[in-house]
């Protein structure tokens, strides 16, 4: 089984799935979206102490690290998803009349 999150330093990858390694591995992805929706909320709320262009500036710099990061492998998966998600969450303080996702499946 190949693993999902190479940096978990607990989980050993090389022993079967058993229902402790599943629990371990649910645990990951929920700290993984509670972690996305802590961003969410403080990136939404930056224009209410920034400027634009410190807003700018400050995702800028997210966006540089995770490209220049020797923390995420270069051909990661994460390494694009996380410039995708900041990117989409940007949008909300970039375009200050987004009004969210026309998709009619996101509520």
């Amino acid at each position: 089984m190949e693993p999902l999150f190479l940096w978990d330093p607990f989980f050993d990858w090389d022993e079967r799935m058993t229902a402790e390694n599943v629990t371990h591995l649910v645990g990951l992805c929920k700290d993984f979206v509670l972690a996305m929706l802590r961003t969410e909320e403080a990136v939404s709320r930056m224009d209410e102490d920034l400027t634009t262009e410190e807003m700018k500036e400050a995702l800028g710099e997210v966006l540089g690290w995770i490209q220049e990061t020797d923390e995420i492998p270069e051909n990661s998966f994460t390494r694009e998803l996380a410039r995708e998600i900041i990117g989409q969450l940007s949008s909300v303080v970039v375009l200050k009349d987004y009004k969210g996702s026309a998709d009619r499946y996101i509520a």
